[in-house]
């Protein structure tokens, strides 16, 4: 299986050995096609090239002194909680984007009128109803 164009540049990028990358690749071949149980097909590939990354990770982490793990460590733990937050975050910032829009009288909005209820009797009174 012939190894991806762009595989010298992840191994320079890792501070890895472009022959250590190419033995790399049939590995990370293998768990893409135990994962996705394909041998072709844009998610194998993807798989396959994300595995690689990882696997190109742990190689960096291996070879490296021990005064540089706790910076990589760092780096690690910060790329992780940047992905975690944005994961978190997205939902919430759509749901205050329509809230916003919503509160503006914004005629993008595109949800359910809100029920109205009057002020003296407190019942309610179903949106188009109004007195």
């Amino acid at each position: 299986m012939n190894p991806p164009m762009v595989l010298p540049w992840l191994a320079h990028r890792a501070g890895v050995s472009i022959g250590r990358a190419e033995a790399l690749w049939p590995t990370a071949c293998r768990q893409a096609a135990q994962i996705t149980g394909q041998r072709d097909g844009s998610s194998y590939w993807g798989t396959a090239v994300q595995t690689l990354l990882r696997l190109l990770q742990e190689e960096r982490r291996q070879t490296v002194s021990l005064l540089t793990w706790p910076w990589l460590l760092l780096q690690s733990g910060v790329e992780h909680w940047s992905r975690l937050t944005r994961n978190w975050l997205a939902p919430i910032d759509a749901s205050l984007h329509t809230w916003k829009l919503h509160l503006e009288g914004s005629r993008h909005f595109a949800g359910p009128a809100p029920a109205v209820r009057l002020p003296r009797t407190g019942g309610y009174m179903p949106p188009g109803r109004e007195r």
